[in-house]
């Protein structure tokens, strides 16, 4: 699930949103208002965001997600999103979640 190149390859939707919130029993709303907070997220917040941005590359999760509720809604493996972390930097990692969620949030603004 992991990504080494120069590009973090994260992707969001609806699906991995609906994780996240259940991951951290919080709104995408309010952990979107944390992510813009001065002096940043907590480090638990910013791993669990990137691990919903790698769910496309976890087969088993995608497959969950397809399986409509057979299998339960996946786990996000915030475990290597924190190694990523740690590889990356913190700073690294929050440009591209910002870059990549905000993408996926303004699409979907538009199509309303």
């Amino acid at each position: 699930m992991t990504d080494t190149s120069s590009e973090l390859q994260l992707k969001y939707s609806v699906n991995a949103l609906c994780v996240l919130e259940r991951t951290l029993g919080r709104r995408t709303v309010d952990i979107i208002q944390e992510l813009e907070v001065d002096g940043g997220p907590a480090i638990d917040t910013l791993r669990a965001v990137l691990a919903a941005g790698l769910v496309w590359k976890d087969r088993m999760a995608q497959f969950a997600l397809r399986s409509q509720g057979m299998m339960g809604m996946p786990r996000l493996n915030v475990e290597e999103a924190g190694d990523l972390i740690e590889r990356e930097g913190m700073h690294r990692v929050s440009l591209f979640v910002g870059r990549a969620l905000g993408a996926f949030l303004r699409d979907m603004e538009d199509q309303q």
